[in-house]
């Protein structure tokens, strides 16, 4: 079940990550069920009840329900995982046509995203990545069919100097078939420093 919804408290400690919420509230009821049992007292016995059932509506609501944060976060992580593996087509199959590739900024001018297949088949031709660590990924829903995913990254290249870290925006929608696609990336810094013409 897929009901997108607008960004809020809400989508984040409900819809997104009900662990916590859900946690916080079995704990509740354990305490509550405690003391009503040591106390014989049944309103407690009753307010334990309905903090675990409350946990556990929170926790199946998080489940069932797909926010576009959430959609954003799968599709950028497939996409950096066909880049690592050197899969260029599949990994360009997870942008639109139109896509837009900035540097710096996301609010800078796009280029085509053709200039990333090429680079990529360049870098893939020249270097082996011997492994690359997701360091932070953090997905906000923008609207009912667009999100904004967040990402770091650690990157281990064959003879290369050891890991670089990497900063990268991605804007991901719906599409009128259904399907969630990066329309626009953006490199916002490689080894610390603003990606160059040189890279692009």
């Amino acid at each position: 079940m897929i009901i997108p919804l607008g960004a809020g408290l809400l989508n984040r400690y409900v819809l997104e990550n009900p662990l916590p919420l859900t946690i916080f509230a079995g704990v509740v009821a354990f305490v509550l069920l405690i003391m009503a049992l040591r106390e014989g007292r049944k309103p407690l016995a009753v307010a334990a009840g309905v903090a675990a059932a409350l946990g556990g509506l929170v926790f199946l609501i998080g489940t069932i329900i797909t926010t576009p944060a959430e959609h954003g976060e799968r599709v950028t992580r497939a996409a950096i995982e066909a880049a690592v593996s050197g899969d260029v087509d599949r990994t360009m199959g997870y942008f639109t046509e139109d896509a837009a590739l900035a540097v710096g900024s996301p609010s800078n001018p796009g280029r085509s995203i053709s200039i990333m297949r090429g680079r990529l088949e360049f870098l893939h031709r020249r270097y082996r990545i011997e492994s690359n660590r997701i360091t932070r990924m953090r997905g906000t829903t923008e609207s009912e069919t667009a999100a904004t995913v967040q990402v770091t990254c650690r990157t281990v290249v064959d003879g290369g100097f050891g890991p670089t870290g990497s900063e990268w925006e991605f804007r991901v929608q719906q599409q009128p078939d259904g399907e969630w696609k990066i329309t626009r990336i953006t490199a916002i810094s490689i080894a610390g420093q603003t990606p160059g013409n040189q890279l692009w």
